[in-house]
């Protein structure tokens, strides 16, 4: 049991592996298959090899809606939480971002004004539910049960997305975003294990994604 524990242990830093790959390649779109292909493929394949179970049981472990009226009232607690949270910080520290270069930065992957719209449209659509597929109620679940750091794999979260935006910030605010993205990894962790679902992180990082892309759309390509 331990050599396959390793095994899903190894799994949790196969989205950076996939990421570097699409970062060569600069393409959003090879990214998205990788991302699918890591998140969410691979790990029902492996979770029904472990566990014995079929791959459509091991699919749909994650995604059981269970207490729908907590899970709901999180949602919409994170959702209004995150969009707060997002949009005070960018209003507040907008002249210290350079967007300039977020938008040299996003180009060197081929998102320009053109792609823009349909990249943000599958940034919000298909990236939530993969991301949270996979941290939650993957990593998260695997963690949690055989191991006592499972919230901090909300460490692991973060450091899959600083690789994503290096280059956009400067030292501090690195840093400052790095613990940010920590500390949200670390909430919606608990938030699964409240739930025992993916519902509510799913429907917070969506929203989340969306204040984002929008932002995105009217401050660094107009």
């Amino acid at each position: 049991m331990k050599k396959r524990l390793y095994g899903l242990i190894i799994l949790a830093f196969l989205p950076l592996i996939c990421q570097l790959i699409a970062d060569h390649f600069q393409s959003y779109g090879i990214g998205l298959i990788l991302r699918i292909l890591s998140h969410i493929i691979i790990p029902v394949i492996a979770v029904a090899y472990i566990t014995k179970i079929s791959f459509k049981e091991s699919f749909f472990l994650p995604i059981h809606l269970k207490n729908k009226k907590q899970t709901f009232q999180l949602a919409l607690i994170g959702s209004l939480g995150a969009t707060a949270i997002i949009l005070t910080a960018f209003f507040s520290l907008k002249h210290l971002i350079d967007l300039t270069a977020i938008s040299t930065n996003l180009a060197t992957i081929n998102i320009t004004p053109i792609t823009y719209p349909l990249i943000a449209l599958a940034i919000v659509l298909i990236n939530p539910f993969i991301e949270e597929y996979f941290w939650r109620g993957f990593v998260f679940r695997v963690f949690d049960k055989y191991t006592k750091f499972g919230y901090w794999t909300g460490i692991l979260f973060a450091l899959h997305h600083v690789i994503i935006i290096a280059g956009w910030f400067n030292w501090w605010q690195f840093i400052l975003v790095t613990v940010f993205l920590a500390l949200v990894g670390i909430l919606f962790n608990w938030t699964y294990k409240k739930t025992n679902s993916i519902y509510a992180t799913w429907i917070t990082h969506l929203i989340a994604d969306l204040v984002i892309v929008t932002i995105g759309y009217f401050y660094i390509f107009q």
